[in-house]
């Protein structure tokens, strides 16, 4: 009896070593390069009826592979109606990572040249 519990245990332990050692090699291949800035661009026109839980979304999604550091979201407004960007200004006007911004800001801020940033 004694031996068979010592052996579920073993084996749940492997297989729990075994899923940490292949999600942290899942996350490596997919972080981008230490230290390199990119942006995750969410474009939202009038038929737009969840800016505010996809811009949450990504955001929480950032966070839990680490990613956030590196990363700011564009949120670009491309003819939302006006009150639901008054709402995501308002659900994400503090957040550091989160730019609402209009089609044409968003092109100033992805071509810009790397030493105007």
């Amino acid at each position: 009896m004694l031996e068979t519990v010592v052996c579920a245990a073993g084996t749940a332990l492997a297989v729990v070593g075994l899923v940490s050692v292949v999600y942290a090699l899942m996350l490596r291949l997919i972080r981008p390069k230490k230290h390199e800035r990119y942006y995750q661009v969410l474009l939202f026109d009038e038929k737009e009826a969840n800016a505010c839980g996809r811009v949450s979304f990504l955001l929480t999604q950032l966070m839990c592979t680490g990613n956030i550091r590196s990363c700011t979201i564009l949120a670009v407004d491309a003819g939302m109606k006006p009150w639901r960007r008054q709402d995501l200004e308002d659900a994400f006007g503090r957040e550091p990572h989160v730019v609402v911004c209009t089609p044409q800001e968003a092109q100033a801020l992805l071509f810009a040249k790397k030493d105007e940033i």
